[in-house]
């Protein structure tokens, strides 16, 4: 697969992988929104935050007046994932399954 030509569905399962391996809980994508854009680089980007108005957030005790941004990613020219605030590659391949 060319990660360089993601649709916004492919790259917000790869942004989820991601984004929710730290969790503690389960958590599924309805659990959070994904904001899609373009850098000034041309290059993909998705910022991703927790949706507390989720049945599964509610159920953890979010602030259902919050939803904070979580990770943030952009795609590279060379097709990586990289963590827009580390500015570490987090993937090199394509990998949300």
């Amino acid at each position: 697969m060319n990660s360089k030509n993601l649709t916004q569905s492919q790259l917000q399962a790869w942004a989820f992988k991601h984004a929710s391996a730290g969790y503690t809980f389960a958590v599924t994508p309805n659990d959070f929104t994904f904001t899609f854009g373009t850098n000034s680089d041309g290059e993909a980007t998705v910022t991703v935050a927790e949706n507390h108005s989720s049945s599964n957030m509610q159920a953890q005790n979010a602030d259902p007046n919050t939803n904070p941004t979580v990770a943030s990613y952009t795609v590279n020219a060379q097709g990586e994932l990289v963590n827009t605030y580390t500015q570490q590659v987090v993937a090199s391949t394509y990998d949300a399954n």
